[in-house]
């Protein structure tokens, strides 16, 4: 039902990790074969050929642009040939385009893609549909201005005026302001609303408010029977010393010998790993599908905490459900 769906106050966007350019720009653009004079307005393009990308609008408004402002032009496009009628229609008109064009039918590295972005003076994407588009991300962290068409959730990066919304090919509204934008303060404009937006610590922030309003809202803030009874005595029980908690995945094969003096936590099937001897387990579910049966993992000489999935339809909540009986090891109290 409806009423059972959270729904966020605010909407949560994907983000991008921190990123480092890789290549010069002259040995970048000289792998492609792009030559510039150096004067050139360099206005850049990251998609495929195909109607919902509108890659096939672009060249409409450049021109317009180029010959109501009279600056010389440069437009770098990369995208997969998806309708090949697009991209050959494409190029056969680029001889006539008042601009320079330098049109690749071809998907390029990442490192490339930021590459080219780190020296575009514009990002422009005139989309006839358009989802939250992560290579818009990546504009607005390398400071580019954004040419934007007013489709779909590109007025989502436009928080501060930062994005130069096109209604058509040829509007002459986006054009003039186009051509009058402050260059310097737009590109650091598109760099702030990305700090102030979509950068990582606002996507932990938003995303762990989501999460913490969703838990408090299904599971209330009253801790659980079980922690508060069985687990108050494990407070501070290992404080000072070194913990060392061992997954089992493949990087467990990087441990190669036991430390003195040190508390090792095995996580699941962890247990089972020869070269380490654990002092604590932590298993969530019955092991299934594993060489190792539950009476393999009791016969274990550690201290055991054998758990069930925390979910609010369980009356008992934290370590081990309401079925769940007592074991002694070695003087410690567990559940199983």
């Amino acid at each position: 039902e409806v009423g059972e769906v959270p729904f966020a106050n605010d909407a949560l966007y994907n983000t991008i990790p921190d990123y480092g350019l890789t290549e010069d720009k002259k040995t970048l653009f000289e792998k492609f074969g792009i030559e510039l004079e150096g004067t050139e307005e360099l206005f850049l393009s990251i998609g495929d050929y195909n109607h919902d990308k509108g890659m096939d609008l672009i060249p409409e408004f450049l021109q317009a642009y180029a010959a109501k402002s009279g600056r010389k032009i440069a437009w770098i496009a990369f995208g997969q040939a998806i309708t090949g009628e697009i991209f050959r229609k494409m190029m056969e008109e680029s001889e006539t385009w008042n601009f320079k064009a330098f049109l690749f039918d071809q998907r390029i590295s990442h490192d490339q893609v930021l590459g080219f972005l780190t020296n575009a003076d514009c990002y422009i994407m005139l989309h006839r549909n358009s989802v939250f588009d992560i290579a818009t991300l990546e504009a607005m962290y390398a400071g580019c201005g954004l040419v934007l068409s007013d489709a779909g959730s590109n007025h989502e990066f436009n928080r501060d005026g930062n994005v130069v919304i096109v209604r058509k090919p040829g509007d002459e509204e986006a054009v003039r302001r186009l051509e009058e934008i402050d260059r310097k303060r737009w590109r650091h404009s598109n760099r702030q609303v990305f700090e102030r937006y979509f950068s990582q610590g606002r996507f932990r922030e938003k995303y762990g408010r989501i999460l913490e309003a969703f838990l408090n809202n299904r599971c209330g803030k009253k801790q659980s029977e079980v922690n508060q009874i069985y687990l108050s005595g494990w407070k501070d029980r290992y404080k000072g010393k070194k913990v060392i908690i061992c997954g089992a995945g493949s990087s467990l094969d990087n441990l190669k010998e036991q430390e003195k003096e040190c508390i090792y936590i095995a996580l699941n099937k962890a247990l089972f790993y020869t070269r380490i001897r654990f002092d604590v387990l932590f298993m969530q579910d019955m092991p299934v599908g594993q060489k190792h049966t539950l009476e393999d993992y009791n016969r274990y000489p550690c201290t055991k905490f054998y758990g069930i999935i925390t979910n609010p339809d369980f009356g008992s909540m934290g370590v081990g459900g309401k079925d769940a009986v007592f074991h002694e090891v070695e003087g410690e109290v567990c559940r199983y």
